[in-house]
């Protein structure tokens, strides 16, 4: 079990990069899902079982609003980000 108030989600807003940071290995795996405000996923990875972070590359990703999803077991945590270009 993860503590959810220590996921960290970085840069945010994002232009080109956001990680997303669990606090400490865990002995499961965490599935990451970048969706839009329509729920339609737009990206995926894992954080897996010995790591505890994870990268997405969003330079191609529309500027707007999404949510980062992590999902292990019955455990989910979302955080807002916002993907913006200069």
């Amino acid at each position: 079990m993860v503590d959810e108030a220590k996921v960290v989600v970085y840069p945010n807003p994002a232009a080109d990069f956001l990680a997303v940071q669990i606090p400490y290995a865990t002995k499961q795996s965490w599935d990451v899902s970048l969706v839009d405000l329509k729920g339609e996923t737009i990206k995926t990875t894992r954080i897996s079982e010995v790591r505890t972070i994870a990268y997405f590359d969003v330079r191609t990703v529309y500027a707007g609003t999404y949510f980062l999803k992590l999902e292990s077991g019955n455990q989910e945590v979302v955080r807002k980000v916002i993907i913006g270009r200069e």
